[in-house]
């Protein structure tokens, strides 16, 4: 063999001159040349058997989603009841979402339009409901959000800022985490009425989980869901699969479920927010929030719209006077006021994208609908410093939502 030549940087280096590849094409030299071969063809097995195995790795979540399930039996109540006891499950996995549940591209509604859409994938970490990670994966990079005791982290990594929210927001728009199948089902069920239908499913292998299903169809005439059917561990109460479908329609709309799931607690580490020194970051205060909103469009709401009473903010002490939920379970539709500008971009995003045009006593407004979710935006007759306008939105008939318009430009809903 040709000897080791000089050092590189400490390291000693293998010349390859003329002389070692006349040694190995050389007479007498053919075992060398053999050798060489079986080398390469034993890398090459090695090689074979390493990528048969990462193909494998890489069909295992589907070729366990494809086995036969064990048939599992469960009382559809006690299902739910186990489902809405499941906060407090850790979980770590794969999970991916997709739907039909268009929106309009109203201002301000950030990634809710992106999450509804065609399809999500999501990597998630799941300690406890103050500890958390969910991390959205696109083709150009992820963005995460944080759970934390000190407040909620988020990370866009396209834009690579952090923005950081101290304490517990009182309003927010759905994130990530909300279209995870535990915080989706436990919402879904969490809302159901004494009336409503509770059936069972046939058992469904998800995620290597053979799960056990129901399905809980409202009997609200107003609500448009038509049913929502759920999958869960048996054992925990981990949802793992949630189906939603319209009252118009039999087909599933929108889907949520995981590919690949540990019921295990995630490595602490892995929910701890690592911040590159290059990253821009921004701070804010919970407290913050709510005063901006308050401050940017001071209005009373009314207690009742459309015959439903206004629900109580689940944030204690979170005074929202221009943002309320009306109504419970799967009939609740939100109703926000905007300032002015912001006002006018919503009304003229609904008449853009194809809003059907609504006549008040006292104002206009533009209705979308789209599946499940139908939206209003109304304004009040009068200049700029008078006339005020209202996005409605929610899992509601058309009818409730025209009605609450009315009721809203009636009230005037009155400055502070």
């Amino acid at each position: 063999m040709t000897p080791a030549g000089p050092g590189i940087d400490g390291y000693r280096v293998l010349t390859a001159g003329s002389a070692a590849l006349s040694d190995v094409a050389a007479p007498g030299r053919r075992h060398t040349v053999v050798a060489m071969g079986a080398v390469r063809r034993e890398a090459l097995r090695r090689w074979s058997l390493v990528g048969a195995g990462v193909a494998l790795l890489c069909l295992l979540p589907t070729a366990l989603a494809l086995l036969p399930s064990r048939i599992v039996d469960a009382d559809p109540a006690g299902l739910r009841a186990l489902i809405l006891a499941s906060a407090v499950r850790p979980y770590q996995g794969y999970a991916a979402s997709r739907g039909e549940i268009l929106l309009p591209e109203l201002p301000a509604l950030g990634e809710v339009t992106t999450l509804l859409g065609p399809a999500t994938r999501i990597r998630l970490w799941h300690a406890s409901p103050q500890s958390w990670r969910v991390a959205v994966l696109d083709q150009t990079g992820e963005r995460d959000t944080y759970r934390t005791a000190d407040g909620t982290f988020m990370w866009d990594f396209e834009r690579n800022l952090v923005t950081y929210v101290a304490g517990v927001q009182p309003l927010r728009l759905p994130g990530a985490s909300d279209l995870l199948p535990p915080d989706l089902a436990r919402r879904l069920l969490g809302g159901a009425g004494a009336a409503d239908s509770l059936i069972p499913l046939p058992s469904r292998r998800v995620a290597g989980v053979d799960a056990a299903g129901l399905r809980l169809t409202p009997t609200d005439p107003e609500t448009t869901i038509g049913r929502v059917d759920v999958w869960a561990d048996p054992a925990t109460g981990l949802p793992v699969q949630v189906e939603v479908a319209s009252r118009d329609s039999a087909a599933t709309i929108f889907v949520s479920r995981f590919l690949d799931l540990d019921q295990r607690t995630p490595d602490p580490g892995l929910l701890t927010p690592v911040l590159a020194d290059s990253a821009g970051f921004t701070v804010t205060t919970a407290q913050d929030v709510a005063t901006v909103i308050n401050g940017v469009v001071p209005v009373d709401l009314p207690a009742n719209l459309a015959g439903r009473p206004r629900t109580a903010n689940p944030v204690a002490g979170a005074d929202l006077g221009g943002v309320a939920a009306y109504g419970t379970g799967l009939s609740m539709f939100v109703v926000v006021a905007l300032p002015g500008r912001v006002g006018s971009q919503a009304l003229q995003a609904a008449r853009d994208k194809g809003g059907t045009a609504v006549t008040f006593v006292g104002g206009l407004g533009y209705e979308t609908r789209a599946s499940l979710i139908g939206g209003l935006v109304v304004r009040s007759d009068g200049d700029r410093r008078t006339r005020r306008t209202f996005v409605l939105a929610g899992p509601v008939s058309a009818d409730v939502l025209r009605r609450a318009g009315a009721e809203l430009l009636a009230a005037g809903a009155g400055a502070r």
